[in-house]
């Protein structure tokens, strides 16, 4: 399958596509409904049988209004079992959800940055974050390399609540933590990092 996820202003332009049945429906489909910051209203996650699918969803999302959509390739960091779990039996239940939009260092093409997040960055994480502090499930999606767009990276944190996110990054300021945020510098652009509070739900299981 494909994965899609969309950027928009707002949410009520999926359940609208939806309802249409304009497009050929995606396999799976949900809306992240943004706290903070508010420039950007919902985040939604797709899957589709193929691009053309992808294409014409995110096509008729943007006849709604503004909306910036990639194609991703998504690998589970942390937490297969629970993601597997709440797809199958949870989906009526809202989880809090974290979405980090990140640039690759300029040094790096596509296909590097996401070698290093996956290969490099994320062993070191799993060694030095506290296990208490990670959160229930952890999806990077690198963006294709064909996408126009200014992120190249997308992480997905399916968080146990606010409080153990908030202890996170209080970690985070730690002298522990400096490996790791030291390390960021040598894949990332830590200063336009932009993390998205939202709610996710699921609409398609």
């Amino acid at each position: 399958m494909v994965k899609c996820i969309s950027l928009l202003r707002d949410e009520g332009a999926v359940a609208r596509l939806v309802a249409a049945e304009a497009v050929p429906p995606p396999r799976r489909l949900a809306v992240c409904s943004v706290r903070r910051p508010r420039d950007i209203g919902a985040v939604v996650l797709s899957w589709h049988d193929d691009r053309a699918d992808a294409d014409r969803f995110s096509a008729g999302l943007r006849d709604d209004g503004p909306c910036e959509t990639v194609l991703v390739e998504e690998r589970s960091a942390i937490g297969d079992d629970w993601l597997v779990h709440r797809w199958v039996t949870a989906a009526d239940e809202p989880t809090l959800l974290l979405i980090g939009l990140i640039q690759r260092a300029p040094h790096l093409s596509r296909d590097s940055f996401a070698s290093y997040w996956w290969s490099t960055h994320r062993p070191l994480a799993n060694r030095l974050v506290p296990a208490e502090l990670n959160p229930h499930a952890y999806v990077h999606n690198y963006v294709l390399a064909d996408q126009p767009s200014r992120w190249d990276g997308i992480g997905e944190l399916y968080e146990q609540s606010l409080h153990v996110a908030s202890q996170r990054g209080e970690w985070f300021e730690s002298e522990a933590a400096e490996p790791l945020t030291q390390d960021e510098d040598r894949f990332m652009i830590s200063s336009t990092r932009q993390v998205l509070v939202a709610d996710h739900r699921i609409l398609i299981g």
